[in-house]
């Protein structure tokens, strides 16, 4: 029978309808943010494990020099005896004792590896922290973003209906006597209270 101007219904639903879009965009997004953020996490861990790995291997190299140093300690003294007793040459007694400078040079190398093999560990372990509170702030925008399209969805049905209500119909055939508005032609509510009298919606409920 007649249509109220939709032009501005029209545009909320398109509106709407670019909200939603837009929405799951972002929330594709967040979903590769947190698949990303679970990655670095799962890097960061293996980081650790590789860290361990070498504080282990640095400790037993701390063991086998500290092991070399003794034995190269005992082996010096008893060249001084000997040396003491003139039963060897200097020159022995001098290699015994660059021997066990070399093995104590190789057990202070493996102490600093140990430590530098800590220290990698800890940053791994700050990097896994790090990366775990990437993955929570992925996840709450995750969060956020599927909100959104909920929200956006809402808005879009509730723009449905409004436009769906733009149109009147009477319900019942009839012939109309009276038409003050062409065909294409466009009115506002405001237009029909001043032509009918009354208000906009006043008029609707008194139509059979």
């Amino acid at each position: 029978m007649a249509r109220v101007d939709d032009r501005e219904l029209v545009a909320d639903v398109r509106q709407a309808e670019a909200a939603i879009a837009e929405a799951r965009k972002q929330r594709a997004a967040a979903r590769a943010n947190v698949a990303q953020a679970k990655a670095q996490v799962s890097q960061a861990r293996t980081q650790v494990s590789q860290a361990r790995t070498q504080v282990s291997q640095a400790q037993t190299q701390v063991q086998k020099a500290q092991t070399a140093r003794n034995l190269a300690a005992t082996n010096l003294e008893r060249y001084r005896l000997l040396i003491n007793q003139g039963a060897i040459p200097r020159q022995e007694f001098d290699t015994r004792q660059t021997a066990l400078q070399d093995a104590q040079a190789d057990v202070r190398t493996a102490q600093s590896q140990v430590e530098s093999a800590q220290s990698q560990v800890r940053s791994a372990q700050s990097q896994v922290e790090s990366a775990q509170a990437g993955v929570t702030s992925a996840q709450e925008q995750l969060e956020a973003t599927s909100s959104s399209i909920t929200t956006a969805e809402a808005r879009l049905t509730q723009a449905k209906v409004a436009l769906e209500g733009a149109s009147i119909y009477a319900p019942f055939d009839g012939i109309v006597a009276y038409l003050n508005y062409t065909e294409g032609e466009y009115f506002t509510p405001q237009a029909v209270s001043s032509q009918l009298g009354g208000d906009y919606q006043g008029i609707l409920e008194r139509i059979p």
